[in-house]
């Protein structure tokens, strides 16, 4: 689950990017300046435009990544796929439907989630995760992952963190290279009232519009992230390559 486009009442996310027709058809990563690393099937992606008329439970909310990390030390990915996820939360194939497909030789990895405005995250159990395993659920208070306290909780429903506009894995709200700033930037740098829409790693919420001030804004979430009253404070590196 994105914290972002998250809500508590219904259980699932909002899907207002694909209901406004924001949701590119292709990946948005490989744009970003993502590492695939030259690894087969990794980036490039592009999906059918039927994909996003599905409604419901199952609507696309964005495009995520996945990754296979060697489980030795967590830094090698193995895999790495563009994938979407649905407004419940799971994270499947191009199709909308399938679940990804990572082709790799049988043996322990680690699993890592990532996001263009969230926080990712990565597995750390001991041995890695084994293919056997039918499904991991990121939002069990219960799974161990790499880093401390590396999501927010809503209620007992885990998530992955909001704020990461700069898409370097850190979330900062003063300073330089901060995620503020950016907001403040796209609707023109002067008038805060102003507003800017489309498709921008800018919009926390994923609601289609960016706002630097006012209800639904999308500042506020950069200092709930990382904590809500020291607005010096910082979220590290959790997902980037992380050493185990």
């Amino acid at each position: 689950m994105l914290e972002g486009p998250y809500d508590p009442v219904t259980g699932l996310m909002n899907d207002d990017l694909r209901v406004a027709g924001l949701l590119p058809l292709t990946e948005p990563y490989t744009a970003l300046g993502y590492d695939f690393n030259d690894l087969p099937m990794a980036g490039g992606d592009v999906i059918d435009p039927s994909v996003l008329t599905v409604s419901g439970p199952d609507a696309i909310v964005d495009w995520v990544i996945l990754e296979l990390r060697e489980s030795s030390v967590g830094t090698e990915p193995r895999a790495i796929r563009c994938a979407l996820i649905q407004r419940d939360g799971d994270i499947v194939d191009l199709d909308g439907i399938s679940p990804v497909r990572m082709p790799q030789t049988f043996t322990n990895y680690r699993l890592g989630i990532a996001h263009r405005n969230h926080m990712g995250v990565v597995g750390d159990l001991p041995n890695g995760s084994y293919f056997e395993v039918t499904a991991v659920d990121f939002t069990d208070p219960g799974l161990v992952l790499f880093g401390a306290d590396p999501r927010s909780a809503s209620g007992s429903v885990m998530l992955l963190r909001a704020g990461d506009t700069s898409f370097n894995d850190e979330v900062i709200y003063v300073g330089p290279n901060n995620d503020r700033d950016p907001i403040l930037s796209l609707i023109g740098g002067t008038v805060p009232t102003a507003i800017a829409t489309g498709y921008h790693r800018e919009d926390i919420n994923m609601d289609g519009v960016v706002k630097y001030v006012g209800s639904a804004n999308d500042r506020d979430p950069i200092l709930f992230s990382i904590g809500g009253t020291v607005p010096t404070m910082v979220r590290p590196h959790v997902f980037r390559r992380p050493t185990f």
